[in-house]
């Protein structure tokens, strides 16, 4: 290995990239793990969206001050 690198490669050398293994795979485990949310959470809420129609009927659809929400209410339920 000396003739291949032009040094010796000691205790201290296998460290570092063992350190260096241990940060990519931590790194890449939490991409994972954040990438795979947004279809976690989105089978949840679909999960718990059996009660829906309930839910819209108790939300004050004239009382909503933000126009978005209220339009997509609007259109969501039967609510006027």
């Amino acid at each position: 290995m000396e003739a291949l690198l032009g040094f010796h490669v000691d205790f201290w050398d296998y460290v570092t990239f063992a350190a260096m293994f241990v940060i990519v795979a931590a790194a890449l485990s939490a991409a994972i793990l954040i990438l795979g949310l947004p279809g976690r959470i989105a089978w949840m809420y679909v999960g718990k969206a059996t009660n829906l129609r309930q839910r819209l009927g108790q939300h004050r659809l004239r009382a909503e001050a933000n126009p978005g929400l209220r339009n997509w209410l609007s259109k969501t339920s039967d609510l006027r």
